[in-house]
């Protein structure tokens, strides 16, 4: 930890999403903050971020730019055992990226080509969803003018995390399940035992063909500006409309195929 200041208010400057205790110095923080410390009005405490349990202190992985900081989306998976952000590119696009924390690999899951961010892991534990866009296009240029004229417009993905699941939106048949009367069977007396509950098994990943396994979901491009996880087989995505500062939250379920506006004026 780094302390600067002999007196004063103190105030902790916490490091960004996957900073270090340094990047305060760095980035130029304190340097504006040097009069206030001079004259003994603030004391500015610096702390790092460790690993609670083992005390060590890891950098899983670092952005491609300043502008990532704080902005990098991660969210655990549902076995805490996998980590999934965002991570920027030389063409300024951004890519879905996991770490394992079992293997201490990381593995990238969006095409490069495309803007990805709002990771998300669905409580099933067989879909990923994430959101993205192929008409960045000048937007990616944030330091040119002609940045501001862009209008992108993305698009919501699932991913079938493990080869082999079926497709959530393979074709259903239309025709009604015959009901067959069963005979009705007579209650024991005797109480069954309980079943023991099988303990949870970390997530499986299939990397090799995920790009085939990687669905476009039956929804309109819009200006979606984040996805969260909801129970399992749904999510909610938040829609800003344009003219409107304020969004339009939708859920949407693999069950129904389609989203229904969940909540407005967010």
């Amino acid at each position: 930890m780094l302390v600067y200041g002999h007196a004063g208010y103190p105030v902790i400057i916490f490091p960004t999403t996957m900073g270090r205790y340094h990047e305060s110095k760095d980035f130029g923080l304190i340097d504006t903050a040097s009069w206030f410390v001079e004259q003994g009005l603030i004391q500015l405490y610096c702390p790092d971020s460790i690993d609670v349990a083992s005390g060590e202190i890891k950098t899983i992985d670092s952005g491609f730019s300043n502008l990532e900081r704080g902005n990098s989306g991660l969210v655990w998976a549902p076995d805490s055992k996998k980590l999934a952000y965002t991570k920027g590119g030389a063409n300024n696009f951004r890519r879905v990226m996991i770490w394992d924390s079992e293997t201490n690999s990381i593995q990238q899951i969006t095409n490069k080509m495309a803007d990805a961010l709002s990771p998300a892991w669905d409580n099933d534990r067989k879909h990923f969803y994430f959101l993205a866009s192929t008409n960045v296009a000048l937007g990616s240029g944030w330091a040119n003018t002609s940045s501001i004229t862009a209008d992108p417009s993305y698009a919501a993905y699932v991913i079938d995390l493990q080869e082999g699941v079926d497709s959530p939106f393979i074709p259903r048949s239309d025709e009604e399940a015959v009901k067959e009367d069963k005979p009705k069977e007579e209650k024991s007396e005797k109480k069954e035992d309980k079943k023991e509950v099988p303990e949870a098994k970390g997530i499986q990943i299939d990397y090799e063909g995920i790009d085939r396994r990687t669905i476009a979901l039956p929804m309109p491009t819009a200006t979606y500006t984040a996805i969260a996880a909801g129970p399992k087989g749904s999510f909610f995505i938040g829609e800003r409309k344009p003219g409107s500062f304020s969004q339009t939250v939708h859920k949407f379920t693999l069950k129904d195929r389609k989203p229904k506006e969940y909540l407005s004026g967010v």
